[in-house]
């Protein structure tokens, strides 16, 4: 992480250009531990293409050519939400068009809404974890171009976020997931966009023209003249309830004491909550940019006009017998809902994300339909729930039971490959036995050894899914093996992934490494969710030998945990609402354990008392609530349900 950072601006005789300087601070902030609260960088092409620019929108002023109030201009946005590769991390859509929404309310003075044109989802390690200087060169090839480009990111280069100003050869919007919800992370990077630098770029003087003394409010700082001089903020303390600053400022050259705007969306107020203004020339400037720069009046959206329903599920398979559906159909925002769910309960939803949950296992379809202004579209898709009942822990299987045992596994075979339990795999008794590849399979009569299959290239799998790690702190899978060796150590291999991430890789030594051997496997990455163990057969390079004989054997799994019972899921003097899984790693479940009357509504809050989210509803059953856009740590969630407030505490994993 940084800790500090500098922003270095050259000199000109025709433009004063002046050092910008964000300096070391402390964080006692929404920001987070150590995080700069803007890595922006004025580079000296957008300094003096900004200076051009006010210089020409004061003429325009001057001759009242500038048109006031101000019409409304639609700004063409994509969004672009990272995740790790394995699909854990993401903020969500709902969060961000939260923020959004706020975004709007405050942007609209200038002139400007903001609409999601689409929204693009990147599931790659590269992406989700990005540094300002490699960030043209990994997100410029996925910028959308037509629009304004916002990126969502794991982790920004140590900061909340940065922006392009106009001149830039970018137009693009960094936010970092942890600071989007802490106030107005979102507007402030936006101001950049529209060429907003920040209030305390350098050098500016207190004083400001008729005042006698020297000024230089239009040609330094950040060009404004009614905003005034900011030494910077960082560090400052100021009021959460008054939003005063209450610590001592300093002087500028002319002897003057700043006394600067703390409520500016520019500045760097440590109270992000306080920042809910802009300036008159600011919302001038930004309005001039929108409909004048050529870098910013232009962006359009191809399909604003055009319609595309679709949608997508974090898995084609309901743990619990629980779906959450999720809306990323193309067009305006403004979205009316129709879906059906034959078979499901509900069968029929407005929802833009909905829950459904099925009852027994099998292929379903599912149709949405939307609609806007401009127009409908609909989609069928087929999908199979596989997995309906979780798999409780403790787990142990040791295929004492013969081939019955294999009745809880998912598993994957073909007229070459087979999975079965018989005495050859065991270790002791019973074991799994993975098989298949090209050519015939040869099964040997146990002379004077238990029999086995050859295994030339594995194609069969044997899977535990659903597993349920939702109310545990710690987790662990343990189990026995036994590769044969064949004429090459890669011949025979098989690996171990978790939803779909390979965790371990085995493949023998030599000849003489046909052992058994014992494995644990660290799952604790998994608590607070369900997860998939796929024991799964693989070979890492073309083999196609015939006879010798080679195979894997698979005995006394095991998955164990530590499972909470008491803790921060405790509710104050009752027990009208559950919490769980708690800790969670994204999304946990908000029970009632009586039915209520009218609406319930849910507030989350951090340490610092800054609300992260906010939900209402009228329903009588659980409702789902994704907190994967949150930063990690503990959080207070009160809900008001039948005129009682019921506090409760979440861990964030």
């Amino acid at each position: 992480m940084k800790n500090n950072y500098k922003k270095t601006i050259l000199f000109s005789v025709t433009i004063a250009l002046q050092f910008l300087t964000v300096g070391s601070f402390a964080q006692n902030n929404e920001n987070g531990p150590n995080l700069i609260p803007c890595a922006t960088v004025i580079t000296p092409e957008e300094l003096i293409e900004q200076r051009q620019l006010l210089q020409e929108m004061r003429v325009l002023k001057e001759e009242r050519r500038l048109i006031t109030p101000y019409p409304i201009k639609m700004v063409a946005l994509t969004f672009h939400i990272t995740t790790r590769t394995d699909g854990t991390g993401g903020i969500s859509l709902t969060v961000v068009m939260d923020q959004l929404k706020r975004t709007n309310s405050i942007y609209r003075q200038a002139g400007i809404e903001f609409f999601v044109c689409k929204t693009l989802y990147h599931n790659d390690d590269a992406l989700y974890t990005i540094t300002s200087a490699d960030a043209t060169s990994k997100y410029g090839p996925l910028d959308d171009k037509n629009t304004g480009d916002v990126w969502f990111a794991g982790e920004a280069d140590g900061a909340c976020g940065w922006a392009s100003l106009p001149g830039s050869v970018n137009a693009r919007v960094v936010l970092g997931n942890s600071c989007v919800t802490n106030g107005t992370t979102m507007e402030h990077e936006l101001g950049h966009y529209f060429g907003l630098q920040h209030t305390h770029a350098g050098g500016e003087l207190v004083a400001r023209p008729g005042s006698g003394k020297p000024t230089n409010c239009t040609t330094d700082g950040d060009g404004f003249c009614d905003t005034p001089a900011d030494p910077t903020l960082s560090g400052v303390s100021v009021s959460s309830t008054t939003c005063l600053i209450t610590s001592a400022m300093g002087v500028d050259a002319n002897g003057d004491t700043y006394v600067p705007d703390a409520q500016n969306i520019m500045s760097y107020s440590p109270q992000k909550a306080c920042r809910t203004t802009f300036s008159k020339e600011q919302i001038e400037y930004m309005n001039y940019i929108a409909n004048n720069n050529t870098s910013r009046k232009s962006w359009v959206c191809p399909d604003a006009n055009i319609v595309k329903a679709d949608f997508f599920m974090k898995a084609e398979r309901a743990c619990g017998s629980e779906i959450k559906f999720y809306d990323k159909s193309i067009g305006t925002q403004n979205f009316t809902y129709s879906w059906s769910f034959p078979g499901g309960a509900p069968n029929s939803s407005t929802l833009e994300n909905p829950i459904v949950k099925y009852s027994s296992a099998g292929t379903y379809t599912v149709t949405l339909s939307v609609t806007t202004p401009y127009g409908s579209n609909q989609i069928t898709r087929s999908i199979t729930v596989r997995s309906i009942s979780p798999i409780s822990v403790p787990y142990k299987e040791d295929f004492s039971t013969g081939q019955a045992a294999l009745t809880a596994f998912d598993t994957v075979s073909d007229t070459q490959s087979e999975v079965l339990v018989a005495a050859a795999g065991g270790k002791t008794d019973n074991g799994l036995i993975l098989t298949g590849g090209k050519g015939t399979i040869y099964y040997a009569k146990p002379t004077p050894i238990n029999a086995f299959y050859t295994n030339p290239a594995y194609n069969s799998s044997a899977g535990l899914y659903c597993i349920d790690f939702s109310n545990f702190s710690t987790a662990k899978l343990s189990f026995d093996y036994k590769l044969l060796f064949a004429t090459a150590k890669f011949n025979t291999n098989f690996s171990v992934t978790v939803n779909d991430k390979e965790l371990k890789f085995y493949t023998p030594v030599a000849e003489t490494d046909e052992v058994w051997k014992h494995v644990d496997i660290d799952l604790s990455t998994y608590v607070g969710t369900f997860a998939d163990i796929v024991f799964k057969g693989s070979s890492k390079l073309t083999h196609t030998a015939g006879t010798t004989a080679n195979g894997v054997f698979i005995d006394n799994i095991e998955i164990t945990g530590t499972k909470i019972t008491t803790g921060v899921n405790e509710l104050n003097n009752t027990e009208l609402v559950q919490l769980f899984p708690n800790p969670t790693t994204g999304l946990f479940t908000l029970k009632f354990n009586e039915k209520h009357s009218g609406k319930f509504k849910m507030e989350i809050f951090n340490t610092l008392g800054a609300r992260v989210y906010e939900a209402e509803g009228i329903e009588n059953i659980a409702q789902s609530v994704d907190l994967s856009g949150i930063a990690q740590g503990y959080y207070s969630v009160r809900v008001i349900l039948n005129d009682q407030v019921i506090t409760k505490k979440i861990v964030k994993q």
